[in-house]
């Protein structure tokens, strides 16, 4: 009864704006905070023995620790997208803070398909290839970027893959709040 009215108070003080257009801009939002946050939290490895050091990129020391770097990182990422947000897209319909319209279909979903310990192992072996390519690039120009810039650089395929994934993801949440959103219409009449 108490999550009655306070639906129905939710409902009557909405503003009348759509504050989000789409899911890929919010899922957008959502990935690059997550960067940022995570450049800000490998930053101290820059000084460590194990990652590469400017003009050592090419070793097999540093292309794996680069590669264990990011699996870490993904892995980390991706843990946190285990928390549902279903509620919070509901919220945001009753808000009207979202439409019906926030999200058509879901990208790439016959590879979602997919057992994830397969995309992993796909992504793993994407991922070395891009390694080795980036580190084989930055030894032959001879580059003298940060390691962050170059953290970044490398971890280009698991951040494509964590956009994808939590794009899947909150679809999935997404239609499900729109599910409850309707049947809470249903059961109020």
């Amino acid at each position: 009864m108490i999550r009655t009215s306070y639906v129905k108070q939710v409902a009557i003080s909405v503003a009348k704006k759509v504050k989000y257009k789409s899911l890929t801009r919010y899922v957008l939002l959502s990935v690059c905070i997550s960067t940022v946050v995570n450049l800000l939290t490998i930053s101290p490895l820059r000084n460590s023995d194990s990652f590469v050091t400017e003009g050592q990129w090419l070793t097999f020391k540093s292309i794996i620790a680069l590669l264990i770097l990011c699996g870490v990182v993904l892995a980390i990422n991706l843990f946190f997208l285990r928390f549902s947000k279903r509620y919070a897209f509901l919220g945001r319909l009753f808000l009207q803070e979202i439409d019906l319209f926030f999200s058509s279909e879901n990208a790439l979903s016959t590879f979602f398909a997919k057992p994830l310990w397969l995309r992993l192992f796909i992504l793993l072996v994407i991922e070395m290839m891009w390694i080795t390519l980036v580190s084989v690039l930055a030894t032959l120009v001879e580059w003298r970027i940060w390691f962050e810039a170059y953290f970044l650089l490398c971890y280009v395929p698991c951040l494509i893959y964590y956009f994808f994934h939590c794009r899947f993801l909150w679809h999935n949440d997404f239609m499900m709040a729109c599910d409850m959103y309707f049947r809470w219409g249903h059961f109020n009449k």
